[in-house]
């Protein structure tokens, strides 16, 4: 079954209509640190769904044991990243405007 572009062209304008919907009302009114906040740990939450539904059982199949060392090093990763932030803004020298544990 073939899709029609024009189909294609209007599915994709939804998120694109979304993004200029979502500027416009925060250059009107600035969300707060809270709303913000959640709406990061949203997006993180549909990235690791998408991942967990398309990418894992092809890659479990493939390779279990790799997938179990990713998994627990990124786990490790995240948990260090934490500390250093943590550390940091205790000394002082990351604030919550800082980005080091960006650049972490």
């Amino acid at each position: 079954m073939q899709v029609s572009p024009i189909v294609v062209a209007g599915y994709a304008l939804i998120p694109v209509a979304a993004m200029a919907l979502a500027a416009t009302l925060s250059s009107a009114r600035p969300v707060s640190r809270r709303v913000r906040s959640l709406l990061q740990h949203f997006a993180a939450g549909l990235v690791i769904a998408i991942v967990a539904v398309e990418l894992l059982p092809q890659v479990r199949a493939a390779q279990p044991t790799a997938v179990v060392a990713g998994f627990a090093l990124g786990v490790l990763a995240m948990l260090g990243i934490r500390r250093v932030g943590a550390s940091l803004e205790r000394r002082g020298e990351g604030s919550s405007r800082s980005s080091a544990p960006l650049l972490i």
